[in-house]
């Protein structure tokens, strides 16, 4: 049975976080159009002749960093011959910036993926051929539908694809389980007024306006966690018009989406009847849960179009 005093569970993550003892890789810093450093963890495949087959940048959710997707990046690199990047977005992790803020919305939603994007176009040098998808799970989905739908980005052409985990469609998507409400605590209390007011005038950009309720003994355990999200921070992470955004997306790139059939967040059939027909159900995963086996969903899926692309050929 669901805790009703949480507004998810993080016992399987964090016990599994606990039994994991690869340490994380150290984070390369990459500058954004403002000078701000960017966290990016990378994980290398093993050494082989043949070279990575892909390359995955997966954004973290909401208050989150990098270093709780560590099961992706080693799973995909060690199993599925996929190198990974997680970035920590700016003012989370160890990502330089005001904590939960960002200067402007599409900074975060457009101009620091492209520079994270820049910065693996240079590395992938010497395997030009290796196709790029970008993922997200969570807010870190909901990015990435921004970033697909911006007529801003620099780099489009080099995506082969978007992997979309138990995605975040904004709060007017009405996805949310039957039985959210019930709960005690929403995962995110949102102050509506600011992003009116930041509508018309333009000036509460910096306020924090989403609330996070991670428990108490998590943040006080983990400072690379973060609290808050400002209005614009909120912005760059929440899809503004999900439905079209995911058709366009569909019409310009290869697009896949898992979500837990047990999410204490977001219901999967709703999003499937009205989003999304093709996302596929995760028995007995929840939000949280499922990014222990994101690297058991994405790689077979990542190794399938490669078998088809050596096929072609």
């Amino acid at each position: 049975m669901q805790n009703t005093e949480s507004p998810f569970d993080m016992d399987q993550l964090l016990t599994a976080a606990s039994e994991n003892k690869t340490p994380f890789p150290e984070p390369v810093l990459i500058k954004a159009t403002d000078g701000t450093n960017l966290a990016v963890r990378v994980y290398e495949p093993p050494k082989s002749e043949s070279g990575p087959i892909a390359v995955l940048i997966f954004y973290h959710g909401g208050g989150a960093y990098s270093g709780s997707y560590s099961f992706v990046g080693q799973g995909l690199a060690q199993k599925y011959n996929v190198k990974v990047y997680t970035p920590d977005l700016r003012g989370h992790g160890l990502s330089e910036g005001p904590r939960g803020d960002s200067p402007s919305a599409t900074q975060v939603s457009v101009s620091d993926i492209d520079s994270v994007l820049g910065y693996v176009l240079e590395e992938r040098e010497t395997a030009k051929d290796l196709p790029i998808y970008l993922g997200g799970h969570s807010s870190g989905a909901g990015l990435l539908l921004n970033y697909a739908t911006a007529t801003e980005r620099k780099t489009p052409e080099c995506l082969a694809g978007y992997l979309l985990v138990a995605p975040q469609l904004g709060v007017q998507a009405n996805v949310a389980r039957d039985d959210s409400a019930k709960r005690k605590k929403p995962f995110a209390k949102v102050s509506i007024w600011p992003f009116i007011l930041n509508g018309i005038t333009g000036t509460m950009g910096h306020f924090p306006a989403v609330q996070f309720q991670y428990p108490t003994q998590a943040l006080e355990e983990n400072d690379q966690l973060v609290s808050f999200n400002t209005v614009n921070m909120a912005n760059a992470i929440s899809p503004t018009d999900p439905k079209s955004q995911l058709e366009q997306m569909v019409t310009d790139s290869a697009v896949a989406m898992w979500m837990g059939a047990d999410d204490e967040l977001f219901d999967v059939a709703k999003v499937t009847a009205s989003y999304f027909p093709g996302c596929m159900s995760v028995p007995n995963a929840t939000h949280l849960g499922i990014i222990i086996e994101t690297h058991e969903l994405i790689g077979p899926w990542i190794h399938k179009r490669w078998k088809e692309g050596i096929t072609e050929e």
